[in-house]
């Protein structure tokens, strides 16, 4: 990815050698690009990390005691996934299912 980066910045033609920081510069754009791909095959995926609630957020949301949250969760009664030991709640499961009048 390093060798693409060279040709997005080129050095003006009086320049013959790099500056000693431009060896970082190209190294920090190389992983941006990189950042910026991952990010992109994140959203194709569907994978967007603001559409996770936890469980504090979704009782503020829905102004309902955490407690409640906690076992809706564990009896099914809302969507929710874990991971490890920490409930995560997809907040488009939750509008199609409240639109659906599933919960």
């Amino acid at each position: 990815m390093g060798s693409s980066v060279k040709h997005l910045i080129p050095l003006p033609k009086d320049i013959k050698a790099e500056p000693a920081w431009a060896g970082e510069l190209k190294d920090l754009l190389s992983r941006l690009v990189d950042l910026a791909a991952s990010l992109v095959s994140s959203h194709k995926r569907g994978l967007v990390l603001e559409k996770i609630l936890t469980p504090e957020e979704l009782s503020e949301r829905l102004k309902l005691p955490l407690s409640s949250i906690y076992e809706a969760a564990r009896s099914g009664r809302l969507p929710a996934f874990r991971v490890g030991k920490h409930w995560r709640f997809d907040l488009d499961v939750l509008k199609k299912a409240l639109d659906k009048e599933e919960i």
